[in-house]
C-alpha cells in the first residue's frame, strides 16, 4: 500500500507535492512516467489494483494543442495492456466507466467535481477511484507485473496528475495453482475413449469380451449348431455294454 504521505516510495520516477495535510504523487507535462514492479506470490490466482487518480487544475479535453488524456499499462510476463481512460475536462463533471483490455477489468468510478477544496489552485478538480483486476495469466512465468502511469498533457504548468492511496491486493486460490501437465485439459481424452470401444464389437452381450479379440469371425463357427455332429450320439457304441463280456469269465 502506497498512502505517501511520508513523501516516499519505491516508485520510479514517483514525485511528491503536498497540499495542506495531504500527499501525493503528482506529475506535470514533461515529467517521465512513473512506474512500479510487484513481486508475485506463487498461490495468487488475480491481482486487485486501486488507486485514486486526481484530475488536478485545468485539463483541457479538447484544447487546441490536443487532449488531456491518462491511461494505465499493465506489463506481464509475455502480455502489455494498455487501459485508455480518455480525456478529461475541468467544466466537465465526468461519468463513471468501465471496460475490459485483454485479460484485465477495470473500472473507473468518479467523485463528484470538488469546488471545495480544491488541490493546489483555484480550478475545479475532480477524484477518480480506479480499480484493476489482473489475472494469473498475465504472471504466472516471472511472477511479477509492473504498472505504469503514462499521461499527456498539453499545459506546462496549469494542470497535473495526482496519484494517491495506491494498494495491490493478492487473491489466494483455495485451490493452488499448478502447471502440471497431469491437470492440462489436454489429457483428458485419453481416459474416455480407451474403455468403452472394448465391449461394442461383441455382437452377443452373454460372452465375455475378454474372449473375442483373440477369436476371429472365422472361428466363431465352432460354437454354433452346425458343429454339434462331433458331439453327437454316433460315436458312443464304444462306450455301451456291447463289449463288457468279454471281460469276464464264462
Amino acid at each position: 500500500e502506497d498512502i505517501f504521505e511520508k513523501g516516499d516510495s519505491d516508485w520510479i520516477n514517483g514525485k511528491f507535492d503536498r497540499d495542506g495535510a495531504n500527499t501525493m504523487m503528482r506529475f506535470f507535462k514533461d515529467d517521465p512516467f512513473a512506474y512500479k514492479t510487484y513481486q508475485i506470490p506463487e498461490d495468487v490466482s488475480a491481482v486487485y489494483v486501486s488507486f485514486n487518480f486526481i484530475e488536478i487544475d485545468s485539463w483541457d479535453g479538447d484544447g487546441k494543442g490536443g487532449k488531456d488524456e491518462f491511461s494505465v499499462k499493465v506489463i506481464g510476463d509475455e502480455t502489455v495492456e494498455t487501459i485508455d481512460f480518455g480525456h478529461f475536462h475541468f467544466n466537465n463533471d465526468e461519468k463513471s466507466k468501465s471496460g475490459t483490455n485483454g485479460a484485465v477489468i477495470w473500472t473507473m468510478t468518479a467523485d463528484t467535481r470538488m469546488d471545495s477544496p480544491k488541490y493546489f489552485g483555484e480550478v475545479a478538480d475532480q477524484r477518480f477511484l480506479v480499480e484493476l483486476q489482473i489475472p494469473r495469466i498475465m504472471f504466472r512465468q516471472e511472477q511479477q507485473i509492473t504498472l505504469e502511469l503514462i499521461w499527456s498533457l498539453q499545459g506546462d504548468l496549469d494542470e497535473s496528475v495526482g496519484i494517491d492511496n495506491v494498494r495491490v491486493t493478492a487473491c489466494v486460490s483455495s485451490i493452488p495453482y499448478s502447471e502440471s501437465p497431469s491437470l492440462s485439459p489436454t489429457n483428458l481424452p485419453t481416459l474416455s475413449p480407451t474403455a468403452p470401444p472394448t465391449p461394442v464389437p461383441s455382437p452377443r452381450p452373454n460372452i465375455d469380451p475378454t474372449i473375442l479379440p483373440s477369436t476371429s469371425p472365422s472361428r466363431t463357427l465352432s460354437l454354433t449348431p452346425s458343429a454339434a455332429p462331433s458331439m453327437s450320439p454316433s460315436h458312443t457304441p464304444s462306450l455301451k455294454p456291447s463289449a463288457a463280456p468279454s471281460s469276464f469269465p464264462s
